[in-house]
């Protein structure tokens, strides 16, 4: 991503799609859940099946080991000699597999803190998938764990040696891959103790501040110095090393004696804090930023005649969903990628690209604009073309006196080969545009396919379809529609249909 983990801007993450090619994660993520091993399996309650000195702290899900419904669970485990396992459609938390005898054979036993993890209940079927990339995970460097007593201790606070509950925490994660605000139970002197993984560090290959300053312009072998890593999970081995912290809840009931405390990073060289209109706040890669001029003091901050300067800006009329997409032009511009801004999104930015004096991105937004004055025509158009053009193949709709060339997008439609040509065709459709489009989204795609206006005169031969749009609908539609070409809109007003 274009930023750090953990601040609070990703206000619709939907917004990203689009732009990011293929979404190769998750594509690859989707395919291989299809072809992993699986099984349908109930909850039961390690309390009831596993021995008690293990029934809470274990991090293990237990299955049976001659069980036919976990056959390809257990046939994985067996050859590969670690399984990992998840419920759900998506691995936010996996578990680590292991058998045991005489247990359900269509159970899957889990203790207090993996049901609540997995977001599962005891007594309830969920199908369980096999986490094929667990090979993928990288060794953990290090590990800050958020500690507190699972039940409160009375009648005085608890003190720990910080040095002897990371050893016992490290002794119970090692071996499993883990993630970002999973929860586990340990056990030391007596006393069950939560850890909720807080965050989490990998030995990289390219550190943050390698390289941040070499002036050049990226490339493919570079790329990766455009965006900050993301790493939320991974496997615990020999040499992670955990640190601690009290959990603020916890903070007059458990004291850690011996803390140690991890050192703080130095401030990175090559990041420019920006903040958006709506307070959020982005760190980003200086050179991602490199091509907006408006922000050239920022990103050329500490040097030359930006000796004073400091690397932060504020972009006082650019929203945070608006510069995220910036952003993910930016990224796609550097790396040579195609970038297509919807519909909706085209005047904000437009406006963005002049704010930050960002030539690539006022070019793409002109030659969208462009393609639609190209695309209209600037005289009006009669009916008898759209019936006759309808009648050589094409799909062109008549909407409020607006003409709609629809043709390249039906395929995209649901239904749209069958329904728009079977009902709406030669006649005005606006009254079926109101009935199958619930969301107003739906106007913002309008202009799209916009050829021109019909012809004043023509409006009253127009059938009117199978009723009548609300007025309602009508004054709506009119206010997305405002960059209509305007001819004679008295004529349009007196339309029998209106």
């Amino acid at each position: 991503m274009s930023w750090g983990r953990g601040v609070n801007n990703n206000v619709a993450g939907e917004l990203r799609m689009p732009n990011v090619p293929e979404h190769a994660a998750a594509r690859k993520h989707r395919e291989a859940a299809a072809a992993a091993p699986s099984a349908r399996l109930v909850v039961r309650s390690a309390d009831t099946f596993l021995p008690a000195d293990v029934s809470a702290t274990t991090n293990y899900a237990y299955v049976d080991e001659e069980s036919p419904l976990a056959a390809g669970l257990v046939s994985t485990l067996q050859r590969e000699g670690r399984c990992y396992i998840y419920a759900h459609d998506h691995p936010h938390f996996v578990l680590r597999l292991a058998t045991r005898k005489g247990l359900p054979s269509d159970a899957v036993v889990l203790s207090e803190v993996q049901r609540f993890n997995s977001h599962v209940c005891e007594g309830e079927f969920y199908q369980w998938t096999v986490f094929t990339p667990w090979r993928e995970e990288r060794p953990l460097r290090e590990l800050l764990l958020e500690v507190r007593p699972r039940f409160p201790p009375s009648p005085s606070p608890v003190s720990l040696g910080a040095p002897a509950l990371a050893q016992a925490c490290a002794k119970n994660l090692f071996g499993l891959v883990v993630t970002v605000n999973e929860l586990f139970l340990v056990e030391i002197g007596g006393l069950e103790v939560v850890a909720r993984l807080v965050d989490v560090w990998v030995a990289e290959d390219n550190p943050l501040e390698a390289g941040a300053e070499d002036g050049g312009q990226p490339n493919a072998q570079d790329e990766d110095d455009l965006t900050f890593p993301d790493y939320f999970r991974g496997v615990v081995d020999v040499e992670s090393m955990i640190y601690l912290k009290v959990d603020h809840s916890a903070r007059d009931t458990m004291h850690l004696m011996d803390l140690v405390q991890r050192a703080e990073a130095p401030p990175a060289t090559d990041v420019v804090d920006v903040t958006t209109a709506d307070d959020e706040y982005f760190p980003v890669k200086k050179k991602l930023l490199r091509p907006c001029i408006a922000l050239t003091s920022a990103v050329m901050a500490g040097k030359g005649v930006h000796e004073a300067a400091r690397a932060a800006a504020t972009v006082p009329t650019i929203d945070c969903c608006t510069f995220d997409r910036v952003l993910l032009f930016l990224e796609a511009m550097i790396k040579g990628r195609g970038f297509n801004i919807q519909p909706e999104h085209l005047e904000d930015m437009a406006s963005a690209a002049d704010a930050l004096q960002l030539s690539g991105l006022q070019d793409l937004c002109a030659k969208k604009r462009g393609a639609f004055q190209s695309r209209v025509r600037k005289e009006p158009i009669p009916f008898d073309e759209v019936t006759d053009r309808n009648s050589k193949g094409e799909v062109i709709l008549v909407m409020d006196g607006m003409v709609l060339d629809v043709t390249r997008w039906l395929k995209e439609h649901p239904g749209g080969s069958t329904i728009i040509p079977g009902q709406a065709l030669n006649m005005d459709s606006t009254v079926f545009f109101e009935i199958y489009h619930v969301s107003r989204q739906s106007f913002l795609y309008l202009k799209e396919f916009y050829i021109g206006e019909l012809r004043t005169e023509d409006l009253a031969r127009v059938p009117s379809g199978a009723g009548e749009p609300s007025p309602g609908f009508l004054e709506q539609l009119r206010l997305f529609t405002n960059w209509r070409l305007k001819f004679d809109s008295s004529a349009l007003a007196a339309h029998k249909s209106f």
